[in-house]
């Protein structure tokens, strides 16, 4: 018997309580080496300026660039905390050849799937609609991950255009209701095979702690 692509419909649709949140249990997770975390309230000033002091050719920059990245890895920590993220990364370098700057975001979710338990199929269904979907293996089950191209309205870095190149993990917690969710994204298109491999390495990385530890610093990135 030839086998069937399980449809929403198989399922149920999620109910009221699915969205954003804080699962009951503790978590971990590893940023790639070089990304540095953004944490919101009084410490992001101070997480924004160490980002972007430690990017490759910041001294390179002139001031309205500087000022640009600034305010960019500002709003993106400040928008990703409104949307529901919980841990948000930045990498910035500047190419000496072009003068270009290159950056890209990382930004860790988790999605309440009540009453439907996540697993790799739910994680598919999430990821369907994507240019490229496929499969890899997380720490505690097999997650999906999905690559896609947007039109934000508008330009994130001058001389980007408005196209942003989205990669997003989907991480199954088998036998509960959450699905963390990983996303990548970056302005540049010659950016985006590097933001797909930090957006799966770091999924790759989501480990549950048992017995939900106490919530550390943020910057430990282990909640």
């Amino acid at each position: 018997m030839d086998e069937r692509r399980l449809e929403w419909d198989d399922l149920g649709r999620p109910g009221e309580k699915m969205g954003f949140g804080e699962p009951p249990f503790g978590y971990r997770v590893q940023v790639p080496p070089g990304w540095k975390v953004l944490r919101t309230g009084h410490e992001l000033s101070a997480d924004v300026e160490k980002a972007c002091t430690a990017t490759p050719g910041w001294p390179n920059l002139d001031p309205a660039q500087q000022m640009s990245l600034r305010q960019l890895l500002t709003s993106i920590a400040t928008q990703a905390s409104l949307a529901g993220a919980v841990l948000t990364a930045a990498d910035a370098g500047y190419d000496r050849g072009s003068g270009e700057l290159l950056m890209g975001s990382l930004t860790l979710a988790w999605v309440r799937t009540a009453p439907i338990e996540a697993d790799t199929a739910l994680a598919e269904l999430m990821a369907d609609g994507g240019a490229e979907v496929r499969q890899f293996p997380g720490t505690h089950s097999v997650g999906v991950l999905s690559a896609a191209v947007s039109d934000t309205g508008r330009e994130l870095l001058e001389g980007t255009g408005t196209r942003a190149y989205t990669i997003q993990a989907y991480v199954p917690t088998p036998g509960t209701t959450w699905m963390g969710l990983v996303t990548g994204t970056t302005p540049q298109e010659r950016m985006a095979p590097l933001m797909e491999k930090a957006t799966e390495r770091m999924a790759r990385t989501l480990t549950v702690t048992e017995g939900g530890s106490p919530r550390p610093r943020r910057e430990e990135t282990e909640h």
